[in-house]
């Protein structure tokens, strides 16, 4: 192998390397042969030791993507919520060490189990010890380890970072001097998949403690008059009809998840009676389902404390809902909670979901007569270059809280890249006088000729086979 790559094979702290459990540790050797390269590099292209940077981090993020969708599998295994196939083995067989037989790792105990444990003990003895992917997991300056499926976090944290038996390299293969870490180029995000276009930087991040917080308070503020797209009994009747129509064609739905239900429950009974079969579990922050009154509930109603960002469940739910809940500053939690749904729909499985559009706000902003007393005065809570709205009415005990409101292209690669197969996407007009009245009160919006409007969307998990 090329010596500039040659070390991220390597375990480091006195062993094996990653890929080969007999080759003694070269670490060190292919640190320095990398480095001699980049210096000689150097010499004829100054920016090459930023390039060399943005891919070894690339690299890294990959390498960790594996690694969680890894604990994903293994745990989801082991508790019997999806079972093996010909495709989970495939997938894994390439980097299982050489001469294993797979024959061999089934002998004891549940066969699915024992294969995917060796996998995910391969990462945590073998790659995750590589002194380069210690820094890029947890420094300070990287801190990749953030982006990551929660149950990574804990078991890096526990196995390998835990027994301190390594040490991270923060210089790596890059002569002193070089280290392109201050550059304007460490800046660029490798957090997500998309790139610099497509990503959005956060400017006002929450805790899932500051988050669940401010949700059950706006509830209890609100006073069981918090305005929500399930209350619209227009839009109610459009979201049935399109289950109705779905189940009509063949799909049957056994588990149903809402996310984001809210303490109304205006629209779980009715799903609830149209499948009297299924379980419609209802998911909100713990603190907010705390506060549901479940009387006269369906008995196939289910209440459940839920943090998407969080959900683990693979291949559940035949269809998820999803009402106006992906509005994070953060787009990395986003793309986490698309994802999150993604994985939890069986095999064509179907996902309905609304989202707000900026533009709306941009609309309204140019048509209105005035707002606080200006002629487009609202477009100060307006940052289109980030698709973000300031001030929605849950976040004034914070008042700086942004919630990203996508654009069309931008929602568009959002579902794509999480892994559905997009439907349809169409704009909802929020115009009915449930909802002219909530924005008179809600955003001082008084002209009803200017109501908000989302993106109401259905999309399918792709036809795979696998989850992504």
């Amino acid at each position: 192998m090329d010596n500039r790559r040659d070390y991220w094979k390597c375990r480091g702290g006195g062993g094996t390397t990653a890929n080969n459990y007999k080759t003694e540790d070269k670490y060190d050797h292919s640190v320095s042969a990398a480095q001699k390269i980049i210096t000689e590099r150097l010499k004829k292209d100054s920016a090459y030791a930023a390039e060399f940077y943005l891919k070894e981090k690339a690299v890294a993020t990959l390498i960790f993507s594996e690694f969680s969708h890894a604990i994903q599998r293994y745990r989801a295994v082991a508790d019997k919520r999806i079972t093996w196939s010909t495709n989970l083995e495939n997938e894994y067989k390439a980097i299982l060490e050489d001469g294993k037989s797979f024959e061999d790792l089934r002998s004891t105990g549940n066969k699915h189990e024992r294969v995917l444990k060796e996998v995910v003990e391969y990462f945590l003895n073998q790659v995750l010890r590589n002194p380069r992917l210690l820094y890029y997991w947890s420094h300070p300056k990287e801190d990749l380890q953030r982006i990551f499926y929660d149950q990574a976090q804990i078991w890096h944290e526990k196995l390998v970072k835990g027994d301190g038996v390594n040490e991270m390299d923060e210089q790596g293969p890059f002569p002193i001097g070089s280290v392109p870490v201050d550059s304007k180029v460490a800046s660029i995000s490798f957090s997500s998949s998309y790139g610099t276009r497509w990503g959005i930087n956060s400017k006002s991040p929450l805790t899932s403690e500051q988050k669940e917080d401010m949700w059950a308070k706006a509830y209890e503020d609100a006073k069981g008059g918090f305005v929500s797209m399930a209350v619209d009994v227009d839009f109610k009747k459009k979201l049935l009809s399109e289950i109705e129509a779905i189940s009509a064609g063949g799909s049957k739905f056994k588990n149903i998840l809402l996310v984001g239900c809210g303490v109304e429950g205006v629209i779980e009974n009715e799903i609830a009676q149209m499948f009297p079969d299924a379980i419609v579990y209802c998911g909100d922050f713990e603190k907010v389902v705390e506060q549901v009154n479940e009387e006269n509930k369906e008995k196939n109603v289910k209440y459940i404390p839920l943090d998407t960002t969080q959900l683990d469940e693979v291949e559940k739910y035949e269809l998820i809902i999803n009402l106006d809940t992906v509005a994070s500053d953060s787009h990395n939690e986003n793309t986490t909670m698309m994802t999150a749904c993604h994985r939890a729909l069986t095999f064509d499985g179907i996902y309905i979901g609304t989202f707000s559009s900026v533009f709306a706000w941009v609309d309204i902003a140019y048509l209105e007569d005035e707002f606080e007393g200006q002629t487009n005065g609202r477009m100060h809570l307006v940052d289109l270059a980030r698709s973000s709205i300031l001030k929605v009415p849950e976040s004034e005990k914070h008042p700086d809280v942004w919630r990203i409101y996508y654009t069309p292209l931008r929602l568009r690669y959002l579902l794509q890249q999480t892994g559905f197969d997009v439907k349809k996407i169409e704009l909802y007009f929020c115009d009915s006088k449930y909802f002219i009245d909530a924005t008179k009160i809600d955003y001082e919006i008084q002209d009803p000729d200017l109501p908000l409007y989302e993106h109401y969307v259905v999309a399918k998990k792709q036809e795979t086979g696998e989850s992504k």
